[in-house]
């Protein structure tokens, strides 16, 4: 589990990711931002209110995507990042969760991940040197999330594969499931970095969320992005 020192979140810079454009417009848009390159990788970098620094960046689609933004800007010297966020959609495989609801996730899990007949000390999803669920979420951070009415807090699971057989992984327990957030967390866990993922709800991972995510995606995505704002003016209260 990732722990804040002294209640506190450290570093000056707040990363946001998200794995497609339209997943962060709207972020990205309501503030003045400048447009950057490390590397490859291009990259929007804008000041919040209370003048931290806060980077927007879109890795693609996929786990591998994920984690190399995550770890060029981790591991990056000019900037000290103090928490990742990853902001976007995901099918929902709590039967509770309806399209439009908000789910932040507080641990992670590759469901596509298997080295258990290897590894036997390691279950189906479990990554050798870290816990089957992978906890990044700080209790501080937690507590201070805005409130609202459509909002779950619990386990999201990635894979590297669009899921419309969402039944089949019930065994994790899960909020919902995505296809980045978990590569995300285990790379913040080497580098003992606060972590979460903000989601929109657009499918409920079955047969028919191939033909629902097209329709839903742009006009849901404005949802999670602007629960992002409000979670990053309510984490500055945390600051220094």
């Amino acid at each position: 589990m990732i722990q804040l020192k002294d209640g506190r979140l450290a570093g000056d810079t707040v990363l946001f990711i998200s794995a497609l454009e339209q997943e962060l417009t709207d972020f990205i848009s309501a503030l003045d931002f400048e447009r950057r390159n490390l590397g490859p990788l291009e990259y929007d970098l804008f000041s919040d209110p209370s003048g931290r620094r806060v980077i927007g960046h879109v890795c693609g689609v996929g786990k591998v995507n994920a984690a190399a933004s995550a770890a060029a800007f981790l591991s990056h010297p000019e900037y000290n990042v103090s928490y990742v966020v990853s902001v976007g959609t995901a099918g929902g495989l709590d039967k509770s969760l309806k399209t439009g609801d908000i789910v932040v996730g507080r641990d992670f899990v590759q469901h596509d991940f298997d080295v258990s007949s290897v590894f036997p000390d390691c279950k189906p999803g479990q990554i050798p040197g870290c816990e089957l669920f992978m906890k990044t979420l700080p209790p501080e951070m937690e507590a201070v999330l805005p409130a609202d009415e459509n909002l779950r807090v619990g386990t999201i699971i990635s894979g590297d594969h669009f899921v419309n057989e969402g039944e089949k992984l019930a065994g994790f327990n899960p909020l919902a499931v995505e296809m980045e957030a978990a590569a995300m967390a285990q790379v913040c866990i080497r580098y003992n970095t606060p972590f979460l993922s903000i989601r929109v709800i657009t499918d409920s991972a079955d047969e028919e969320a191939a033909n629902d995510w097209p329709k839903l995606f742009a006009k849901l995505s404005k949802i999670s992005s602007g629960y992002a704002h409000r979670a990053l003016n309510a984490f500055n209260q945390l600051s220094g």
